[in-house]
């Protein structure tokens, strides 16, 4: 948890207490939903969001949990070996002082027909109904907007549109669907979202989950991705996002993010293969810009490793991207062997604190209150607006004066093993020749490298 990814700073309390009550009342609620169904599993990735002055939470109950095995050890397999599963949206309003979930308040959304989803024939889907492996609707992202509550959750659909290879008559898709409901769980109505398609045949043909929602005084906008950025403006009626020009606004184009210019721009060169950073959370406003955390997953031999960034968008369109932090890891809760799979799925400032609620391998919920970024210290927004902040990739490696459990010596040096394609030009591999370079320049520090992409192959050790 040290070095390249460290873990996420808490407020100092009984914060682990609070987020065990949170965890036991949405296990509690999900073991009931899912018992009516007859099966067993859990709640996770759960997504705070303020709606009025209350807080809430939605979040996905699931069949397919996964609390037995974990990612690094190659086992990531789900707890229960069944040919298919079922998922449900849940909402609850949390306890203002606990954020714990009030229990009779907690409602269960199971499912969304395809009958009744606007916008599915002309988007190029079927209205079949779901398949047998993939039932109900997943990883609710909620979000209010002019006293109305939104629910955008992936459904899988059959498409049979026009963007097929002319081999294939038809293909199911995971897709978001947008759910106006109340705060009883009353679904009024679901219309298909419909992101901007470029000229890339198969985009249409991907999976479209984890969008992450800017709710401004002017309208609901859409991120899919942090890199390359990518963002829409959101018809809450008919469901079409609309692409927003890199122009819209007005002003200078990425003027304080030089570097993270450079790399997007990279991102369009033939011959690079970088690692898009994906949306987790909604944002929050601050006077610097929209706050949120992204992630990115990390493929290793041995499984899946997330680490997660802040990142920091400007107050005016297009909000392009002001800044990004270094990779960390979220908090870990200390109640599961391995915690390699950490999502954030939900950010809210409460009483002037981050609440960060996130979900822990597939298995369960946790949440948290963080400070605020210390880059972002408390000035006017006039100041903010001009502030120049770097973008920052790499996290130093700790050096001895920063509590290393014991003293290095020559007799026993630190030794680091990292596995790790070191030629290329993804984020990735930019912090492994970071870290490499840093570590060859210690001399209490022996670090063994296996290139997973080598050139000239073989282990190398330097000391």
């Amino acid at each position: 948890d040290r070095g390249a990814c460290p873990a996420l700073g808490t407020f100092p309390g009984p914060s682990k207490l609070r987020a065990s009550s949170f965890r036991q009342a949405l296990d509690s609620f999900s073991s009931e939903v899912l018992r009516a169904h007859g099966s067993t599993g859990g709640a996770f990735n759960p997504a705070v969001f303020k709606h009025g002055h209350e807080m809430f939470l939605a979040f996905r109950i699931s069949s397919a949990t996964r609390c037995q095995g974990f990612s690094i050890g190659g086992d990531w397999m789900p707890d229960v070996d069944e040919p298919s599963y079922h998922s449900h949206a849940g909402m609850c309003q949390l306890d203002p002082v606990s954020m714990v979930p009030v229990p009779e308040s907690c409602v269960a959304i199971s499912s969304i027909p395809k009958k009744n989803i606007q916008g599915l024939g002309a988007a190029g889907f079927a209205q079949d109904e779901d398949r047998g492996g993939y039932m109900g609707p997943e990883d609710p992202r909620p979000f209010s907007y002019q006293g109305q509550i939104y629910l955008m959750c992936n459904l899988a659909i059959k498409y049979v549109g026009k963007r097929l290879p002319p081999h294939k008559s038809s293909t199911w898709l995971r897709r978001l669907v947008l759910v106006p409901v109340t705060p009883t769980g009353q679904v009024l109505r679901s219309v298909v979202i419909q992101l901007p398609i470029s000229g890339n045949t198969s985009q249409q043909l991907h999976d479209e989950k984890n969008l992450m929602p800017l709710v401004t005084s002017n309208g609901v906008y859409l991120i899919s991705q942090a890199l390359p950025f990518e963002i829409c403006f959101l018809d809450l009626q008919t469901g079409v996002c609309a692409r927003l020009e890199a122009g819209t606004g007005g002003g200078e184009h990425w003027t304080a993010s030089r570097a993270y210019r450079q790399m997007n721009d990279l991102e369009q060169h033939p011959n690079a293969k970088l690692s898009h950073i994906h949306g987790s959370s909604g944002f929050v406003r601050t006077p610097h810009g929209f706050l949120s955390l992204v992630h990115q997953v990390s493929q290793m031999s041995m499984g899946r490793v997330y680490s997660h960034k802040w990142l920091l968008l400007r107050l005016e369109p297009p909000f392009q991207p002001k800044w990004i932090s270094a990779p960390f890891r979220l908090p870990t809760t200390d109640t599961k062997s391995g915690e390699d799979i950490q999502f954030a799925s939900g950010l809210e400032d409460y009483n002037g604190h981050l609440v960060l609620s996130y979900g822990v391998s597939d298995c369960f919920s946790w949440i948290t209150e963080v400070p605020f970024p210390t880059e972002l210290s408390s000035k006017s927004e006039s100041e903010a607006h001009n502030e120049r902040l770097e973008v920052n990739f790499v996290t130093p490696v700790p050096n001895k004066q920063e509590g290393l459990p014991w003293a290095p010596s020559a007799e026993q040096p630190i030794r680091i093993r990292w596995e790790s394609p070191v030629h290329g030009l993804s984020g990735f591999t930019t912090v492994v020749r970071e870290m490499t370079l840093q570590s060859l320049r210690d001399p209490d520090v022996v670090f063994v490298l296996y290139d997973t992409e080598p050139k000239s192959g073989g282990e190398v050790e330097a000391e």
